[in-house]
């Protein structure tokens, strides 16, 4: 590569880099605004405010608060998963596992929302070679964003399931939201780009994070909306191959 395409090439980085800081900017300006505005409140009246009042103050803190971690982290991730696929610490994990284990992570925000939890996973190891944390930053990723649209009372449903003869594990976690355009389907996993019919706190980064790892590990994801409403999101890794499953194919 010639110096003067380098240089292209360095200044075109830079400039992408420089709206993004301007764009995390300016999402972030307006959670915070809401927390300053609310504490100045709590602090302006808090002798006189009512207790409902108060709380319904704090609620809103505690949401704006949640949209700034949001955004934080978003950017964050969007540093560590830039590494290459070859830095990856791969070792064989169940994938069912990691599954129940961020349920159980984000089991008081669930209940929180009093969203139920219906599982569709055979009792039965689903071991694959995988970067377990960046597995689970996936499954985060999709289970927060499950949560997010889905309403209160409603459900989120989690199917797994072994497919192509055994050799790769599928996993669906759907919602009961207001499904994704179909023609945005492919497009909310590229950066900074999300559906067009919700209204999200983040920068666009969760899925496209999600793609790059799920790509990383040779899997394959995607979306697709609900016959009966909501949306899906499915991913695909390969599993180890057990001596057992091979037998039931032939």
């Amino acid at each position: 590569m010639k110096i003067d395409e380098v240089n292209s090439l360095k200044d075109h980085t830079n400039e992408l880099d420089s709206d993004v800081l301007i764009q995390f900017v300016h999402e972030l300006r307006s959670p915070l605004h809401c927390v300053l505005s609310f504490t100045d409140s709590i602090l302006r009246k808090s002798e006189s405010v009512s207790r409902d009042r108060m709380v319904s103050y704090l609620k809103e803190v505690n949401k704006s608060g949640m949209q700034c971690l949001t955004l934080v982290n978003e950017m964050m991730e969007m540093k560590k998963n830039s590494v290459k696929s070859n830095n990856f610490n791969i070792k064989k994990a169940d994938i069912s596992a990691i599954l129940k284990r961020v349920v159980n992570q984000m089991k008081s925000v669930i209940d929180d929302k009093k969203i139920s939890i219906s599982w569709d996973c055979p009792d039965e190891v689903f071991m694959a070679k995988v970067d377990e944390k960046m597995l689970t930053r996936v499954v985060i990723n999709l289970l927060s964003n499950a949560l997010k649209f889905t309403p209160e009372n409603k459900k989120i449903s989690i199917n797994v399931e072994k497919i192509n003869s055994f050799t790769e594990v599928m996993v669906t976690i759907s919602d009961e939201g207001v499904g994704i355009c179909e023609e945005e389907l492919e497009i909310i996993f590229e950066e900074y780009r999300m559906g067009s019919n919700v209204e999200s706190d983040g920068l666009g980064l969760g899925l496209s994070i999600c793609k790059n790892i799920i790509n990383a590990h040779n899997g394959k994801v995607w979306a697709e909306n609900n016959e009966n409403g909501g949306a899906s999101i499915k991913f695909i890794v390969p599993l180890v191959v057990i001596e057992s499953d091979l037998e039931i194919t032939k």
